[in-house]
């Protein structure tokens, strides 16, 4: 399974703290926040994540995500949630909202479980129909 990861820098010990948590599960690439419509042929077929603290506008980059990409799955993380922030991404899209300070299990333990759900639809995706 491929990840990818918005961010704003491609290496960090974050990025690798993240690579490291998700190993079980795929791979993860990193690319930064504005260069996400650069994708093709490289789509993430597991989770896109957005690293909130890397971004200036989540919630713009979660609704245009959700438009380009109906079907995929995107889960912010922060470092510093709160309840507003979090409202916010989930009603741009976002099927998860995660604290970055968890532990590379909690965090494994976490993905494991947003893929074990299904894939909320969204207008415009193909779960749509029928």
């Amino acid at each position: 399974m491929r990840f990818l990861l918005l961010d704003g820098e491609e290496e960090s010990d974050w990025t690798t703290f993240l690579a490291d948590a998700l190993a079980p599960l795929g791979t993860l690439r990193v690319a930064l926040a504005g260069e996400w419509t650069r994708l093709e042929g490289d789509e993430p077929d597991g989770l896109i994540l957005i690293d909130a603290t890397a971004v200036e506008n989540v919630e713009r980059l979660v609704s245009s995500l959700r438009l380009e990409r109906p079907a995929r799955r995107i889960v912010v993380m922060t470092a510093s949630p709160t309840w507003r922030r979090a409202r916010a991404a989930f009603e741009a899209g976002a099927i998860d909202y995660l604290h970055k300070t968890l532990s590379r299990d909690e965090l494994r333990k976490a993905f494991e479980q947003i893929l074990d759900r299904p894939a909320p639809p969204w207008p415009g995706s193909d779960q749509n129909k029928g």
